[in-house]
């Protein structure tokens, strides 16, 4: 398999959010951005190997970039998927039923993109 780029659906799940997100384009104008975000942090031969060579699966590179793209991703677009109103973006809490739902604030969010980077 292709390291990456990571699949919208897996990546979603490796992020634990929501299939509904599936269809939210951005994430499609995001993916050069963190492309170029990982080739900067990363071994140009690894780089490569990512983006090029078929590997398997379960292969610690694989799983590294996969992982690494996705956190990269949420970094990217954590602030916009939360301007969309409940159900749209990253749940904070919710209630033993369900009917109250808290999302991250703004502040929130700023605070949690050093921890993902």
């Amino acid at each position: 398999m292709i390291a990456i780029p990571v699949e919208i659906d897996s990546m979603l799940s490796i992020l634990n959010l929501p299939r509904e997100m599936a269809g939210n384009g951005v994430f499609c104008e995001h993916q050069g951005f963190v492309m170029e975000m990982l080739r900067s942090v990363v071994l140009k031969d690894d780089y490569y190997l990512a983006t090029h060579e078929n590997l398997p699966e379960n292969e610690p590179l694989v799983v590294a970039f996969r992982f690494g793209y996705s956190f990269l991703m949420l970094y990217s677009t954590a602030e916009f998927l939360n301007l969309k109103t409940l159900g749209e973006g990253i749940v904070k809490t919710v209630g033993l039923d369900q009917s109250a739902t808290e999302l991250l604030t703004g502040g929130e969010i700023e605070a949690l993109k050093p921890i993902l980077s």
